[in-house]
């Protein structure tokens, strides 16, 4: 069986090279035969290939509905643990609306890999959802911030103020915090963000157990087709499995223990069957439990004598606190910054923003970082990747707006001249790039950004200077091997 999965790898491996539909892929006429052998070993052929492969080979082999989407539910059972590849993913077009609907969708039922993956595919699909559903897929579990935004794909733009306002109710109808929770967090997303494509998953990292062990099959297996016996294919319900053999030294081991724990538990009923033990706890209880109720008693009437007369607690200008006040605002105590309701949706703007800046969507990010800003002009880490955006896209201009802005807010920030020096850089104003990367590690001797100013240096032909940045990186960190990268690798590290 082993040739016989290694020949389909390859002619799968040259189906994924190919354009067009499949039926007119030059390879995909030998996929369809090589497959014909393997289909009625789909159990231990599809774990035993790629994810890619394995969507290829139900393909090919299970062209009626029926087995096919038994199969399919086999493959995404497992498929779907892992990040999918753009093999998958061009060959997943092929699938119909009904595999899809029966054999795709229901693992956003699923916790884990499985449900951010299903997102994922489906919003690459270009799959839609009728309105009712997401209410649904929502309660199920907590859904990452990446998840709910390749969900928001799922909607029909025309649709989106509509099913905003069947979330609002369902979030104020539900008792549960957790459905709370993700109905407005959609709900946010389908207000405020207009991603353009979807996001790869946050996916853990999942050991898969290992595939079955492929039988050794004879020659003759291979001759006739109308010799081999025919799997009949049954829907999943009728799939029972045998019971598992049971081990008769494990048995016997089991119910050794249960003789041991039913033994000691003999004896401690005998034990207190004893006279004298019923003697000394009848004698003891009436010695005690007189004096225990009234102390109890006691400790109750103080608390709640001490809760009725203790007086309210008073703000500085004499209002009462009570058990329905709400501050319009608070002291964090890290950063003694005042936190305001407006400040919080900032935030909220600010850590989207983050996501969308941590895959490279400098558009998105920035659209979301000046949505921050518009709510609360103070936020100064939105303000700060903001200008980086800017840099990013190459508005030079923009960028130092928002790095000046940050500088008279907080002219000590960490990192903020070092994005001020690579704006400089950009621009090949070089003197003024020094000056800012030397004002950077002034303030804070950081690692990565010496090794990305050294670098610089060495690019702009000040070999020595640069030897000399080096020096004093080796003496700070003199458990280090320092060694040069190129300028944009030194960059990517010191983000």
């Amino acid at each position: 069986m082993l040739e016989r999965i290694n020949e389909f790898k390859k002619n799968a491996e040259t189906l994924h090279t190919e354009q067009g539909d499949l039926k007119i892929r030059a390879s995909w006429k030998k996929l369809c035969g090589a497959s014909v052998s393997l289909s009625n070993f789909s159990d231990i052929v599809i774990p035993n290939l790629s994810p890619s492969d394995g969507l290829a080979f139900v393909l090919a082999a299970f062209p009626s509905y029926d087995s096919r989407i038994i199969n399919l539910r086999k493959l995404f059972d497992r498929a779907l643990e892992v990040m999918p590849d753009d093999k998958f993913l061009n060959l997943a077009k092929f699938l119909t609306p009904e595999e899809i609907t029966n054999g795709l969708l229901p693992h956003l039922y699923d916790s884990g890999n499985k449900s951010s993956t299903t997102v994922y595919i489906a919003a690459k699909l270009g799959v839609v959802l009728n309105l009712d559903v997401f209410k649904t897929f929502l309660a199920t579990h907590q859904w990452s911030q990446v998840d709910l935004i390749n969900m928001s794909f799922l909607v029909i733009p025309e649709e989106k103020q509509q099913l905003i306002s069947l979330l609002n109710a369902a979030a104020a109808a539900t008792d549960s915090p957790s459905e709370r929770s993700s109905y407005s967090s959609f709900n946010y997303i389908l207000k405020t963000s207009n991603p353009q494509t979807p996001m790869l998953p946050e996916l853990s990292n999942v050991i898969l157990p290992p595939p079955p062990k492929l039988p050794e099959l004879s020659h003759q297996t291979q001759t006739s087709q109308a010799t081999k016996p025919v799997q009949k294919v049954r829907p999943p319900s009728e799939n029972k499995k045998s019971p598992p053999k049971v081990n008769s030294t494990s048995n016997f081991s089991a119910i050794s223990e249960n003789k041991t724990v039913n033994d000691a538990v003999k004896k401690i009923h005998t034990v207190f069957k004893s006279p004298k033990i019923k003697s000394s706890f009848l004698q003891n209880f009436e010695k005690y439990a007189l004096p225990v109720a009234i102390g109890l008693v006691v400790i109750i009437v103080g608390t709640f004598l001490l809760v009725i007369f203790t007086p309210k607690h008073k703000f500085e200008d004499g209002a009462a606190v009570t058990s329905a006040a709400i501050p319009k605002s608070w002291t964090d105590a890290s950063s003694n910054r005042v936190i305001t309701t407006k400040y919080l949706e900032a935030d909220n703007d600010y850590r989207m923003g983050e996501i969308y800046l941590s895959r490279n969507l400098y558009a998105d990010a920035q659209k979301l970082f000046k949505d921050a800003l518009k709510r609360d002009s103070t936020h100064l880490l939105a303000r700060i990747r903001s200008g980086y955006c800017h840099l990013q896209l190459n508005e030079h201009k923009k960028a130092f707006e928002q790095f000046n802005e940050a500088k008279k807010q907080a002219p000590e920030a960490r990192f903020l001249n070092m994005y001020i020096a690579r704006t400089h850089k950009s621009m090949k104003n070089y003197p003024e790039a020094i000056k800012h990367y030397e004002a950077e590690l002034k303030l804070e001797f950081n690692l990565e950004v010496g090794i990305e100013f050294a670098t610089f240096l060495k690019t702009i032909g000040e070999s020595n200077r640069s030897m000399e940045v080096l020096s004093e990186i080796q003496q700070r960190y003199p458990d280090k091997i320092i060694v040069l990268a190129s300028e944009k690798d030194a960059e990517e590290k010191s983000e």
